[in-house]
């Protein structure tokens, strides 16, 4: 993760083995939820739940860009 961002973290499953039947699959870190398989609320850590790995495809693709554009800025002031 870059830039101190927060993580998507996926939540297919809660932390007590219920299938999430709720229409998400991932929230942010730090974030409640509850879907109806399971019925209780949950807070969603890195200790619990992994990161989401279109979240870490994204947060990679943005770096790459970043990169390019401090590279063409420091171009630009030659």
């Amino acid at each position: 993760m870059s830039r101190n961002e927060t993580a998507l973290l996926n939540i297919e499953t809660c932390s007590h083995g219920k299938k999430n039947d709720g229409g998400f699959t991932a929230v942010i870190e730090g974030a409640e939820f509850s879907f109806p398989a399971c019925g209780r609320y949950h807070k969603a850590t890195l200790d619990k739940y992994e990161v989401d790995a279109k979240w870490l495809e994204e947060q990679r693709v943005a770096e790459e860009r970043r990169e390019r554009l401090a590279l063409a800025r420091a171009a630009r002031r030659g």
